[in-house]
């Protein structure tokens, strides 16, 4: 597909060239006044480009000037124009002028002439010539008419592009001048008329037969990149709502294992004080049976001491027997004595010695019976320490079954527990199959 641009009266942007590349002679009062572009194109060589593109204008305009022939062929200045930025390309094949210029009269033979070349992206020159040279415009074969608002196809002995390679962002650059062919010194009047709408007759422009193709629109492009950019944007905020959503489950899951954790804890600190408990429980009763055996052992000795006490008891008893036989002889011997008194002294002493014997024996009687006594007391004593070993294995058999009764709670607690911790880990994920119950409050609550 052919490029077409038409002429435009607007200022071109940068980068463009600000003086004519063209080097052929142009009289100074061959400039045709005209103010589009940003300024008069003028010799000393000042050049305001104007655009030219895709689409036409909505008004003509046009460079009028009445010159006066100096008598032999001349060289006149009209305008410049320049495409939009091009993309990286090699230029080829043919082109095509076709303008609505006006002569003053058909003696001028005012000749179309252009010549076509690129600008530099960087602004530094010229890239190459697609159309002419600077020194040798390119000039048409037809001459001018002499009617305005006609479009003319101007024709050129040849119509073939120099093939250049471009670069990205670099301009084509059309320059149009004209040739008066005449020996004449009359004034006529020098125009060209563009930026008109298409059908109007004033549409000037120029035609490439290759697609030559603009540098990519860095705002489509960039508008595109937002659009991506906005549904990446969007795309990332699923995404981290999901994340977030994520987070918040993990945090839950976490909070339930958490809690489950605790539960746990609190069920193995319960155990440990159960476990306390029952070893306490066993501390008491090995220390109640200690008790038992130490009271035992009390009483046993008790009982081997009341046995030697009446065994000691026998022996004082036999033993005032023997003292009351000896009574008895020495009663016996005493009255014998006693009918014998007149005899001698000696039966009076042998007396006092049964007296004295006599005497000593109820010493030793009245001994028996207070040992017999403090026996006695011994046994009670015993008796009472029994008594009281009873009473504190009594004790501590009511403590163990206290103990007993406390390790119970302990224990309903401990599977109470045991089963809290079951249920967590039933209600932790899906319910198990069979499980029909609803879950505990805690879990429903979060």
């Amino acid at each position: 597909m052919a490029t077409r641009w038409y002429f435009k009266s607007t200022t071109a942007a940068q980068p463009k060239p600000d003086v004519r590349q063209s080097t052929i002679a142009i009289t100074t009062t061959h400039w045709l006044s005209n103010s589009y572009g940003g300024g008069q194109d003028w010799y000393t060589p000042e050049m305001y480009p104007c655009d030219m593109d895709a689409s036409a204008g909505s008004s003509a305009v046009h460079t009028l000037k009445n010159i006066t022939e100096p008598g032999s062929t001349h060289n006149g200045w009209v305008k410049s124009f320049i495409s939009p930025a091009l993309g990286a390309q090699t230029i080829s094949g043919t082109i095509a002028f076709v303008a609505d210029f006006l002569e003053g009269s058909t003696n001028q033979n005012m000749m179309p002439m252009i010549y076509v070349y690129v600008w530099k992206s960087d602004d530094s020159g010229s890239r190459g010539n697609l159309f002419g040279t600077a020194a040798a415009p390119i000039i048409s074969t037809l001459e001018a008419n002499t009617t305005s608002g006609s479009l003319q196809t101007f024709t050129f002995a040849s119509y073939t592009l120099s093939s250049l390679a471009i670069s990205e962002g670099d301009r084509i650059v059309v320059e149009v001048m004209f040739q008066d062919q005449n020996t004449k010194t009359s004034a006529y009047d020098h125009d060209m008329y563009w930026n008109g709408a298409v059908s109007s007759g004033s549409e000037s422009y120029v035609e490439f037969s290759m697609n030559i193709a603009l540098k990519p629109d860095t705002k489509e492009i960039t508008k595109l990149s937002d659009a991506k950019f906005l549904k990446v944007g969007e795309i990332t905020k699923l995404s981290d709502a999901k994340y977030k959503k994520t987070q918040e489950t993990s945090k839950l899951s976490d909070a339930r294992f958490k809690k489950t954790q605790e539960l746990t804890k609190l069920s193995d600190a319960r155990w440990v004080k159960v476990f306390e408990i029952t070893k306490l429980s066993d501390a008491r009763f090995k220390k109640t049976m200690e008790m038992t055996k130490l009271g035992d052992a009390r009483f046993k000795k008790l009982m081997e001491m009341t046995r030697l006490s009446d065994a000691k008891w026998i022996r004082y008893v036999e033993f005032t027997k023997l003292s009351d036989a000896r009574f008895l002889k020495v009663g016996e011997f005493t009255k014998t004595s006693d009918a014998q008194w007149g005899v001698g002294v000696t039966t009076y002493e042998f007396t006092k010695l049964s007296d004295a014997l006599y005497k000593k024996m109820q010493e030793l009687s009245r001994l028996s019976d207070a040992r017999y006594l403090k026996v006695q007391e011994l046994s009670r004593l015993a008796d009472a320490r029994f008594l009281k070993t009873q009473a504190v294995t009594k004790n501590s058999d009511a403590r163990y079954l206290k103990t007993q009764e406390t390790t119970r709670p302990s224990d309903a607690k401990f599977k109470k527990t045991m089963e809290l911790t079951k249920t967590s880990d039933a209600w932790w994920g899906t319910p198990p199959v069979g499980v029909t119950e609803s879950p505990p409050e805690w879990l429903k609550t979060t």
